[in-house]
C-alpha cells in the first residue's frame, strides 16, 4: 500500500499542485503522478476505495475559500472535477468517508466567517452526485481533524472562532453516527490544539503534533484595538484515543501548561480514554499523517515547525512497549 500526498504549501509560500505517492517499504516517492487540476492547500480529503476526494481549501496563499470537489483515481492516475459543489465555500475543514460517502465538517467561510460553516456538516453521495446537509456539530470550529472509527466519524480539536478576540483552541471531541444522524460527546483531548494530524492505528485514533497557544496575547491582526491570543506554536504531542474504553476512577494528569485540557481519561466525564505516547522529535503543525499496516507504523509528513520553517522530512511512530520511539526517515522531495 502506498501513501498519497496531495497539494500543500512550500516554504516560499507557493501553493502546490503535486500528487506524490510514498512507498513505506522502500522509502521512495513517486513524483511522476498527475498533478492536481489547480494548486490547493488547507483543504480536506477522504478516500473511498481507490478514489481520493479533495474538498474545499484555497488556491493561493490567503485566498478565498473554495466550494468545489475534485477526485483523484489512484488506479488510473487521473484527476476529475465533480459538478456538485458544497453549499458553502470553506477552508480548514475536515473530511472522512463512511459507507461510500464523503462527510465534511466545520471550517472557515469567506473572510474567516464561521457563522455558517463552523458547525456545518454535509455529505456527498457519489452515486447521486449530490450534497445533503446533516445535523450540525455542537460547536463551531476550524482547523479541526476527522477520522472514521467503526460506524462513527470522530472530529477533534480546532479553533472555535477565527474572528473573536476571545477565540481559542478547543480539545473537544465529538462523534457523528451516519446511521442515526446524531452527534455525541466524547472525552476531551489532553491538550487544546488545532491543525493536528490524525490516523487510525491498532484500533485506536492517534493524534500527532498540532498548533498551540503561546501563552501570550497581542493586538488582533484585523483590529489592533482588540486583544487576541498569539498562536502558531508547534506541538510535540502524540496521543492515542480508545473511544469505547471507560475512563479510570483516578486518571493521571497529563499536562499542566497553558494548553492543558485534561488527564489521561479526559475531564468531561464522557466516554473514551486518551493516552500520551513518545513525543514527536520535531514539533510541527499543518501536516499529514497516515498509518501503514504492513509497517505497523504511523508516518508523518512535512508541516510547519519552529519559527515558521516548513519541513520536508518524514518520521514514523512505532507503538512498542519498550521503548516508544519515533524513527527519522530521509527528506522528501518538497517541503509542505
Amino acid at each position: 500500500m502506498q501513501i498519497y500526498l496531495i497539494g500543500g504549501q512550500a516554504q516560499s509560500g507557493a501553493v502546490l499542485d503535486e500528487t506524490l505517492a510514498f512507498d513505506p517499504v522502500f522509502e521512495t516517492f513517486n513524483t511522476s503522478l498527475a498533478r492536481m487540476l489547480t494548486p490547493r492547500y488547507r483543504f480536506a480529503a477522504a478516500a473511498v476505495e481507490t478514489l481520493i476526494y479533495v474538498v474545499g481549501g484555497v488556491e493561493v496563499t490567503d485566498g478565498a475559500p473554495l466550494s468545489s470537489i475534485h477526485v483523484y483515481d489512484t488506479a488510473r492516475d487521473v484527476w476529475t472535477p465533480l459538478a456538485a459543489n458544497m453549499s458553502q465555500p470553506r477552508s480548514d475543514l475536515a473530511a472522512a468517508a463512511y459507507g461510500g460517502k464523503v462527510y465534511v465538517m466545520g471550517g472557515y467561510g469567506v473572510d474567516y466567517d464561521m457563522s455558517i460553516t463552523g458547525s456545518l456538516t454535509e455529505v456527498y453521495d457519489p452515486v447521486s452526485g449530490g450534497w445533503s446537509v446533516l445535523a450540525p456539530m455542537s460547536a463551531s470550529r476550524g482547523d479541526l481533524v476527522a477520522i472514521t472509527y467503526g460506524d462513527r466519524i470522530f472530529v477533534m480539536g480546532g479553533w472555535n472562532d477565527a474572528l473573536a478576540a476571545g477565540g481559542d483552541f478547543t480539545a473537544a471531541v465529538e462523534a457523528f453516527s451516519p446511521r442515526r444522524g446524531k452527534w455525541t460527546t466524547h472525552a476531551n483531548m489532553l491538550v487544546r490544539k488545532g491543525d493536528t494530524a490524525v490516523a487510525l492505528y491498532r484500533n485506536r485514533i492517534v493524534t500527532v503534533g498540532g498548533e498551540l497557544w503561546s501563552g501570550r496575547s497581542g493586538p488582533c491582526p484585523w483590529d489592533a484595538a482588540l486583544v487576541c491570543r498569539i498562536n502558531q506554536v508547534p506541538s510535540h504531542d502524540t496521543t492515542s484515543f480508545a473511544p469505547d474504553t471507560e475512563p479510570a476512577t483516578n486518571p493521571e494528569t497529563a499536562d499542566v501548561g497553558p494548553n492543558a485540557a485534561g488527564s489521561v481519561a479526559g475531564v468531561n466525564g464522557a466516554p473514551g480514554v486518551w493516552v500520551p505516547h513518545a513525543p514527536l522529535p520535531a514539533a510541527r503543525f499543518r501536516f499529514a499523517a497516515a498509518a501503514h499496516v504492513e509497517s505497523q507504523a504511523v508516518f508523518v509528513f512535512g508541516g510547519t515547525q519552529s519559527q515558521g520553517r516548513v519541513s520536508a522530512d518524514v518520521s514514523a511512530f512505532y507503538d512498542t512497549t519498550h521503548p516508544q520511539v519515533f524513527v527519522h526517515y530521509k527528506e522528501g522531495t518538497n517541503a509542505r
